[in-house]
């Protein structure tokens, strides 16, 4: 069993928003190892989405039977988010259980900690004047 919620990126570095979808309606993948494409789709999904979930591989008769219970299905993928269950990879599936729950449908394209991060980092080059060539002009004539 994997939990995406724990790495690699932290909850409080999370949107509040995700943050409160996630701790309201928790989200579950339940999988095979040898599901392949479908899913390799849902997981993606949830990545693009930057949507915390746990996802459970499921191996021992344990897990079947949560499986079952859950779904009334041996089915994978299949995606739990809070109380609602969805059998098989459907995406506009996915994304309206998604949506309802309150996760953002697009992930930030970068936290505001690492644009930061980049412009001080930037500036601090600038300053001392290092580069491919030494000044920005050089560096991009090289190009």
């Amino acid at each position: 069993m994997r939990d995406f919620r724990s790495a690699p990126t932290q909850a409080a570095d999370l949107p509040y928003a995700t943050r409160l979808a996630s701790t309201n309606f928790p989200v579950k993948l339940y999988t095979w190892p040898d599901c392949g494409g479908p899913c390799d789709k849902a997981r993606a999904l949830m990545v693009r989405r930057a949507v915390p979930f746990r996802e459970v591989s499921v191996v021992t008769q344990k897990e079947a039977d949560e499986l079952q219970a859950l779904s009334g299905k041996n089915e994978v993928p299949t995606l739990a988010v809070g109380t609602q269950v969805h059998v098989g990879f459907q995406e506009s599936a996915y994304n309206g259980m998604l949506d309802a729950a309150g996760y953002p449908s697009s992930a930030p394209p970068l936290p505001i900690e690492a644009l930061r991060r980049v412009g001080s980092a930037d500036k601090a080059q600038q300053r001392r004047g290092e580069g491919a060539g030494g000044t920005p002009d050089s560096e991009a004539a090289g190009r």
